[in-house]
C-alpha cells in the first residue's frame, strides 16, 4: 500500500503540472519531465540515503551530489548564457545555492533520520500543490483542471505512503484524559 501511495502520489504531480488544459508542447514538455524526474529521484533518495550511506557523514554525500549535479549542468548553462550575469543574478544564486540547496539537503537528512526514508519525500509531493496554489492566491493565475484532479490524487498517495491506509486513532493526552475523568 505505501508503494501504491508513492506511485500514486507520483501520478498525481504528472496530472497537476499536465492536466487537462495545459497544453505543454515541446520543450515545456521536456521542462514537466525533468519535474516528474526530479519528483521521482526525491522518492527514490532516501531508501538510498538511508540503506547505503547511513554511516557516511551527510555533508560529504550532500557536497558530492551537488557537484554532480553542477558538472551535469554546467555545459547547458555555458551553451545557453550569452552574456554576463548581473550582480543581482549571482547574489539570488549564491542564496538559492546556500538557502535553498545546501541548507534544504542538511534539513531533508535530518528529516530521514527522524521520519524514515518512507515518510521524507512525501514533501516533494506536496511542493506543486502549494506552488500553483500560492500562484493563484498571490497571483491571480487560474485555478486549472489539473491543480483541481491532481491535488486529491497526490493527497491521497500521501495518506497511503504514510500510514499504508490505516486509520489510526488519535492519542490521548493525559490532560484530556485528566479532564474526562472528573466532574
Amino acid at each position: 500500500m505505501r508503494i501504491l501511495g508513492l506511485v500514486l502520489g507520483l501520478g498525481g504531480v504528472a496530472v497537476i503540472v499536465l492536466g487537462p488544459g495545459v497544453g505543454v508542447t515541446g520543450g515545456g514538455l521536456f521542462a514537466v519531465g525533468e519535474v516528474l524526474l526530479v519528483a521521482l529521484l526525491y522518492a527514490i533518495a532516501p531508501f538510498v540515503i538511508a540503506r547505503k550511506l547511513a554511516d557516511v557523514p551527510s555533508m560529504g554525500s550532500i557536497c558530492l551530489a551537488l557537484l554532480i549535479v553542477g558538472i551535469g549542468y554546467l555545459p547547458a548553462g555555458i551553451l545557453t548564457t550569452h552574456t554576463v550575469p548581473s550582480v543581482p543574478s549571482v547574489v539570488s544564486l549564491v542564496l538559492l545555492g546556500v538557502l535553498c540547496t545546501a541548507v534544504a539537503f542538511l534539513v531533508f537528512f535530518a528529516l530521514i533520520a527522524q521520519v524514515g526514508p518512507l515518510n521524507a519525500p512525501l514533501f516533494t509531493y506536496i511542493n506543486p500543490i502549494v506552488a500553483l496554489g500560492l500562484g493563484v492566491l498571490i497571483m491571480s493565475e487560474p485555478l486549472g483542471p489539473g491543480l483541481l484532479l491532481g491535488a486529491p490524487i497526490v493527497l491521497v498517495g500521501c495518506w497511503l505512503a504514510a500510514t499504508g491506509g490505516r486509520l489510526r486513532s488519535r492519542p490521548v493526552s493525559p490532560e484530556a484524559e485528566d479532564a474526562t475523568l472528573t466532574p
